[in-house]
């Protein structure tokens, strides 16, 4: 089972995923997870998967590659994003290849490529491709989008620096704005809104989160037992 957790930042995606491993590593689950800037995460040996997961994916690789490479900035802010693409492509097919019947929780998995692809600093999405990057791409078991108000959001990136936008603090707006925009029109693709939790954080308390971790701990129970029921059933 996969479970992905997206948002823009500033919203907590770290925190409730580090809070929903224990959750589920306190109920005997030991998850496998893949943390942003963690050794899986940036593995560089994922990105030879990368080429395996535009042949199986063409038209959605085109699309976010050339997104990414219209709109991401400069040269270096492009090939940064185009890197991030690739990782979480290389990932995805990676993950593909040991399937099993354990939980994996991906901070910024495939779903998170629509954020690389068209949130950027000067120009907004295009919803036309949004929407179709939605029903292209390979969707997780259960999507945790994380949710913080623009002012929360925005004094949280202050704090910790951000280098696509230099700190800039109008920078860092309009790139919350427009990521912003690329989840509400993904949470309008049907494939994608009915296996989708959304969590707003807005608090500086962790415990807040313990609601929210503890309903998608048993959405993750209620689907490993499904899946359980299916293979006995297949079996008999």
């Amino acid at each position: 089972m996969l479970v992905e957790i997206t948002g823009s930042l500033g919203s907590g995606k770290t925190a409730l995923t580090e809070k929903l491993a224990h959750r589920l590593e306190s109920d005997g689950m030991l998850p496998r997870t893949i943390r942003v800037g963690g050794r899986l995460a940036s593995d560089p040996g994922t990105i030879p998967w990368a080429p395996r997961f535009a042949i199986r994916h063409p038209r959605l690789f085109r699309l976010v590659a050339q997104a990414a490479l219209r709109d991401g900035g400069s040269l270096r802010a492009r090939s940064a994003l185009l890197w991030n693409i690739m990782r979480k492509a290389g990932m995805s097919e990676r993950l593909g290849t040991k399937p099993g019947t354990g939980i994996v929780i991906w901070d910024e998995g495939t779903v998170h490529m629509a954020h690389n692809a068209f949130a950027h600093i000067r120009y907004p999405p295009r919803s036309r491709e949004v929407l179709q990057f939605g029903d292209l791409v390979p969707k997780p078991d259960i999507l945790v989008r994380v949710r913080a108000s623009p002012d929360v959001a925005l004094a949280r990136v202050l704090a910790r620096g951000h280098k696509r936008t230099g700190g800039d603090a109008l920078a860092i707006a309009s790139l919350l704005a427009h990521a912003e925009r690329v989840f509400g029109l993904l949470e309008q693709v049907d494939s994608i809104k009915d296996r989708t939790i959304v969590i707003n954080n807005d608090s500086a308390n962790l415990a807040d989160l313990d609601p929210y971790v503890e309903a998608i701990a048993n959405r993750c129970f209620e689907a490993m037992n499904d899946a359980r029921n299916e293979r006995r059933l297949i079996r008999d």
